[in-house]
């Protein structure tokens, strides 16, 4: 008969093979044969299974019997730490562990206490957290689209970490679990995360770990080569950055310093392949080069945001910054909006820091981004941009983070603030209404977001062609455009200038007794080339050509030469 304890294992086994397939780290480039990257790959790949799966016995504790893989008891840390780094979804490794060994000096066995937050979890609860930690993960992975290339995943992925979590300085968080939970963590975190997001969607990843440097970041296989990945540098504040770098981190930015670059030329030397003592992944032959996408991206400091699987930036250099849709596979992109070099200084019109600091977020229709002082969305559908809302006090806007209807947005003094101070904006879903749009005789309608500018969701031309000898200038509309807020209607209104004299029959220019003689000609049964229009000398509306316009033409004729 099985017991609750025993289904409820059983169901997390089924969940963690839906998930975390055999722990298979194989990508779909090319199969990567991890077992040259990581000591004692089959026996860390069999703890971590056996840790996952196992349950505590009545001492608290799960025992893994690794006396098949004969692995030397002075090599038993080796062992531990390549299933802890390589395999970190066994995120209550933190309460301690305990090693036997045989009289041969092989291990036997490996004791893992179960904890979490300093708490030891008896099987209930850790089956409970376990079922909580595949939760908050495969939300993460429902943010990805499937038609995304590899590519285009590492890159969401470093940004959505980078632009929403924080560096824990209190340096106390280490496991992914609470990194998940309370968005905050060290390296170990950043890294134990990001690998298992790279293992869930086959993309092949590993970990480097450095004594000397007291930090691990990952090293990730995309588009045929190795490069060093650091999700941590690329979230500035970090204990290995300088005291002014631990003030820079913005809510909601994300840097690209770290994004995939290679031994020769990464713009860190530390991650560079000649550290002595690199640990785990050191094996690997790093890309000499950068990938061609961090070139493009090294300067931005704007997260991607992705509506429908496209991916959006505010890609900047130290001359411009720009909205852009951003093609990652093809390292090119097509602008949207240029967006502000000049990030006014609170209460000051003259004083200003060079650059942009907005950063993009998304709702899933709307993009999200800032200027100095206000907050905007943007319609990429329509490119209707309209204003949410303006900095409290005037103070001067540097982040900006958005979640479940809620923008969050930060102020401070600099864009290298000891803090950042948020105020909360309630959005809701967007509301659009519809315009009317009447040009001539034709009628369009669009679809236009509150609160924006209406005349940013309007498609169609305001050129009308030359008609009955008119000639159409656009002049305005009717009534004045306003923000909108609800359905509206405008009409476009127009300069009419005739193309002729009226009562110039012949078109010589003037009107004289030869237009007269025409017009009887007409009206007796001579036939034309010249227009109806130009033959109703008075206009009459039903343009009927009769003794009326002869009439009428005879008063032109009197009139010019008195």
């Amino acid at each position: 008969m099985k017991t609750k304890s025993a289904a409820i294992i059983l169901f997390f086994c089924l969940l963690l093979c839906a998930v975390f397939p055999h722990f298979s780290l194989a990508g779909s480039a090319e199969e990567i044969d991890m077992s040259q990257l990581v000591p004692y790959w089959d026996a860390a790949e069999f703890l971590a299974q056996e840790l996952w799966n196992g349950v505590p016995d009545e001492n608290g504790q799960i025992n893994v019997d690794v006396s098949a893989f004969r692995v030397p008891v002075d090599d038993k840390n080796t062992l531990r730490d390549s299933s802890l780094y390589h395999f970190p979804q066994n995120f209550f490794w933190t309460g301690g562990f305990s090693f036997s060994h045989s009289s041969n000096g092989y291990l036997s066995s490996i004791k893992v206490t179960p904890s979490l937050g300093g708490t030891n979890l008896n099987a209930a609860q850790l089956a409970q957290k376990k079922e909580e930690f595949m939760g908050m993960l495969e939300a993460l992975c429902a943010l990805r689209c499937d038609e995304w290339s590899d590519l285009e995943t590492v890159l969401f992925y470093n940004d959505y970490l980078a632009a929403n979590y924080q560096y824990d300085l209190s340096f106390r968080i280490y496991n992914p679990f609470e990194f998940l939970s309370l968005k905050t963590g060290v390296c170990q975190a950043y890294t134990a995360v990001f690998q298992l997001l790279m293992n869930r969607f086959g993309i092949p990843c590993s970990c480097v770990h450095s004594n000397a440097m007291n930090h691990i970041w990952n090293i990730v296989y995309v588009d045929g080569a190795w490069y060093h990945l650091d999700v941590t540098h690329n979230d500035p504040t970090n204990k290995n950055v300088t005291s002014a770098d631990l003030t820079s981190d913005r809510p909601g930015s994300a840097r690209h310093t770290h994004f995939l670059t290679g031994s020769v030329t990464t713009a860190d030397s530390r991650h560079k392949s000649g550290c002595s003592d690199m640990v785990f992944g050191a094996q690997v032959t790093i890309s000499a080069a950068d990938h061609p996408l961090y070139a493009m991206l090294e300067s931005t400091k704007s997260p991607v945001a992705s509506i429908d699987g496209v991916l959006y930036t505010i890609l900047q250099n130290s001359s411009s910054a720009n909205l852009v849709v951003l093609n990652a596979n093809r390292q090119t992109c097509s602008y949207l909006k240029a967006m502000t070099m000049n990030w006014y200084i609170s209460g000051s019109s003259s004083s200003y820091f060079t650059g942009n600091y907005s950063t993009l977020a998304t709702d899933g229709s709307l993009l999200y981004y800032f200027d100095s002082s206000k907050v905007y969305s943007y319609d990429p559908q329509t490119g209707a941009e309209a204003e949410i809302t303006s900095s409290p006090d005037g103070r001067t806007l540097y982040g900006l983070q958005y979640s479940d209807g809620t923008l969050t947005v930060y102020t401070g003094t600099s864009p290298t603030a000891n803090a950042y101070e948020p105020f909360v904006v309630e959005l809701g879903a967007p509301v659009y209404y519809t315009i009317t749009w009447i040009i001539g005789d034709d009628v369009f309608t669009s679809q236009a977001l509150e609160g924006s500018d209406p005349l940013s969701s309007f498609n169609g031309s305001t050129e009308r062609d030359d008609e009955d000898g008119v000639s159409y200038i656009f002049d305005t509309w009717s009534p004045e455009l306003a923000p909108v807020t609800g359905d509206a209607t405008y009409t476009a209104l127009y300069i009419e200038r005739l193309l002729y004299t009226p009562g110039d029959i012949d078109g010589s220019g003037k009107v004289d007794i030869a237009d007269v003689t025409l017009l009887l000609n007409y009206l007796s049964g001579v036939e034309l080339q010249t227009p109806l229009y130009v033959l109703n000398v008075n206009g009459d509306v039903n343009g009927t050509v009769d003794i009326a316009d002869v009439t009428e033409l005879l008063n032109l004729l009197s009139q010019q030469q008195a």
